[in-house]
């Protein structure tokens, strides 16, 4: 997965870079090495959790969902959110 990294040199001396495809995420550094390793890793981590939440949000919707009351019984489906994988990341 490629993620556009926009990196910036600062008067005061060192680096700040930024996703701009990520709401958000951004860190520094003092040597460009450094910032990039910093934005990596802050694009990892944004990442990550960007996924937990949308799984989080998809299991509660799932479990909120009710069966129409026409006759058939209302049985509760448990979703295991560590099985499931999004498509292209």
């Amino acid at each position: 997965m490629k993620i556009k990294v926009i990196i910036e040199k600062v008067e005061e001396g060192g680096y700040v870079a930024f996703c701009p495809e990520l709401k958000g995420c951004m860190s520094q550094g003092a040597t460009l090495e450094k910032v990039k390793e910093n934005i990596k890793e802050a694009a990892q981590g944004w990442i990550e959790t960007k996924m937990q939440m949308d799984l989080e949000h998809i299991v509660k919707k799932n479990q909120e969902a009710k069966i129409p009351s026409n006759g058939h019984r209302t049985q509760n489906i448990l979703i295991n959110p560590a099985k499931f994988q999004l498509a292209g990341v």
